[in-house]
């Protein structure tokens, strides 16, 4: 048989240790042993990591259904349905449902990123219009722009093409990409979100004139729970999942995501979503 060469810093096995040696047979147990040992502890870490996305998942599906009653309500109450409020309810309520919108769509992400991890993420792709898809998403994200005194613009070039694309999901890359850039754009700024036709696909681009990334940064950012040190409350504000959901779910499309910064110039980020063949 030939020699076993097992190096470290036991002296028993710093040498070769033949067949022959009264010592082999001990040495074989010794690392089935450990072997097993591993395999057992490899056993509880998967077992443990499907706890927690478990875990996350069903926090997330519990926390939907009196969240939907809080913005429900807060509708109601918004329309003037239980009679008209002052300037300062009106003010009060604003902020709520801002809260809410913020909180719904992290619990969202959570949702994909435990359906990612256990495998069972899957796009429902259908025809989708995404000239109607991209007002909804400015109407929706309108408040939170106001609220941090800055201007959302939305430019279209029509007549856009019909993609196969999962709407629901590209809402929550949207509502991740302009929630973003609502975070890291001072007030007074302007974000701006476009969309044409280009050579075999859509062209997306969700553009602001913020503080802009440093470049150390600019190849971590689509890492999952990765946060840009430093910063001021508003822009430490979510899961850390957004943006790499994100780029998983353009990349599911047959699509692609990159992003453009400079500090202090403002950062773009540009998505490509092919026409259907």
């Amino acid at each position: 048989m030939e020699d076993l060469q097992l190096n470290g810093p036991h002296p028993a096995l710093s040498r070769s240790i033949t067949a022959e040696d009264p010592r082999y047979s001990e040495l074989v147990d010794a690392l089935f042993e450990r072997n097993q040992k591993l395999l057992e502890e490899n056993r509880l870490l998967a077992e443990m990591d499907e706890h927690r996305i478990s875990l996350i998942a069903c926090v997330s599906h519990e926390l939907r259904t009196p969240l939907s009653y809080v913005m429900g309500y807060g509708s109601i109450l918004q329309e003037g349905v239980m009679g008209e409020l002052n300037p300062k309810q009106q003010n009060c309520l604003r902020k709520m449902m801002e809260g809410s919108e913020q909180l719904l769509r992290i619990i969202s992400d959570l949702l994909v990123f435990s359906k990612m991890d256990a495998g069972k993420f899957a796009l429902q792709l259908a025809p989708t219009n995404l000239a109607p898809l991209l007002d909804e998403v400015v109407r929706q994200m309108a408040p939170t722009f106001e609220s941090n005194e800055l201007t959302l613009e939305l430019r279209l070039t029509v007549p856009l093409p019909e993609i196969q694309a999962d709407a629901d999901r590209l809402r929550q890359v949207l509502y991740n990409l302009l929630e973003n850039a609502s975070k890291f754009t001072p007030k007074g700024g302007r974000v701006t979100l476009s969309c044409r036709l280009a050579e075999r696909g859509i062209r997306l681009e969700v553009v602001d004139n913020g503080i802009g990334i440093a470049p150390e940064h600019l190849d971590r950012i689509f890492e999952r729970f990765y946060q840009i040190p430093g910063g001021d409350a508003r822009q430490k504000k979510g899961s850390g999942l957004g943006l790499a959901i994100t780029r998983d779910i353009i990349e599911g499309h047959g699509g692609a995501i990159k992003v453009v910064s400079s500090p202090e110039q403002g950062t773009a980020f540009k998505i490509f979503l092919p026409l259907p063949q």
